[in-house]
């Protein structure tokens, strides 16, 4: 079907090496002055960050905080608590649910994409990209590497989330100059999707 072939598209498109590692191959990796990483990304679905931010927090000193960006999908933050979902190190970007494109509350309780990106990178948040919507949340960030530029791209699909809306959207997001244009570009997130 047109849906699974456009994702395939992308995939093979990308030509992408991630190695899958165990917890202690990573460490051995990442860590070593050998290492085969010049850039470290870490994808979880937080599911709340308030009430799990300690716990990523442990995370990221037990492995002596080597990411230089962390994608979180279903933050939950709100308004009200976005100062909170600071973390040491870190510029964050925000999708907070409840809020769609137009500023428009919806009422609706989880949800939200976040980016935190090492204050050492310059980084941007492309707004007119990065919104929460019935079939897709989204946060979109380009990144600076030494004058090429990277684009972040942060997604969740809420499981309820139309897939073929979806995949559209996530569509028009690739294919947006200001994503288009970049040298690399990685997505991250939760698409609840089997691809």
């Amino acid at each position: 079907d047109s849906d699974s072939n456009l994702i395939s598209e992308i995939l093979t498109e990308a030509r992408l090496n991630c190695p899958y590692l165990s917890t202690t191959d990573f460490l051995k990796n990442i860590l070593s002055s050998n290492s085969i990483f010049n850039f470290a990304l870490l994808n979880i679905n937080i599911s709340s960050l308030q009430s799990n931010g300690t716990h990523l927090e442990a995370l990221l000193e037990s492995v002596q905080n080597p990411f230089h960006l962390v994608v979180l999908s279903e933050s939950w933050v709100t308004h009200d608590t976005m100062a909170l979902s600071n973390l040491e190190g870190y510029k964050d970007y925000h999708t907070i649910r409840g809020y769609n494109i137009n500023n428009i509350n919806n009422n609706s309780r989880g949800g939200g994409v976040e980016i935190l990106c090492k204050n050492t990178l310059q980084s941007n948040q492309i707004m007119s990209l990065s919104h929460c919507e019935s079939h897709i949340e989204s946060c979109i960030v380009n990144i600076d590497t030494g004058g090429e530029i990277t684009s972040i791209v942060g997604i969740y699909r809420p499981p309820k989330g139309d897939i073929d809306l979806f995949l559209l959207s996530l569509e028009e997001i690739l294919e947006h100059e200001s994503v288009k244009s970049s040298k690399t570009i990685i997505i991250a997130g939760n698409m609840n999707l089997d691809l």
